[in-house]
């Protein structure tokens, strides 16, 4: 399966939601990194949402982007939700 691939590899999975995340127009800066600590997930980085690093499933995520009609707004909507959700599950603990 497609997922498994990704899990081999997960720089190429960098690499093609890089080139996702680059066909947006008005896209701002972004970085995207793989971190070995967090299986299948990539961090992204969005210039807007400041200096943190947002992880998410790869996979899906890479899914997600080729969904018709987005733009990039959606995308830093999505990050940015996902950077709450992380916020909440650090301050219980």
């Amino acid at each position: 399966a497609a997922s498994d691939v990704y899990k081999r590899q997960p720089e190429t999975l960098c690499t093609l939601i890089s080139m996702q995340l680059s066909r947006f127009a008005g896209a701002g800066n972004y970085w995207t990194i793989y971190d070995p600590h967090w299986p299948g997930m990539i961090a992204i980085r969005l210039e807007q949402l400041g200096e943190r690093y947002v992880p998410v499933d790869g996979a899906k995520f890479y899914t997600w982007l080729q969904t018709p009609d987005l733009t990039w707004q959606d995308v830093v909507s999505m990050v940015a939700r996902k950077r709450k959700q992380l916020n909440k599950t650090h301050n219980h603990k």
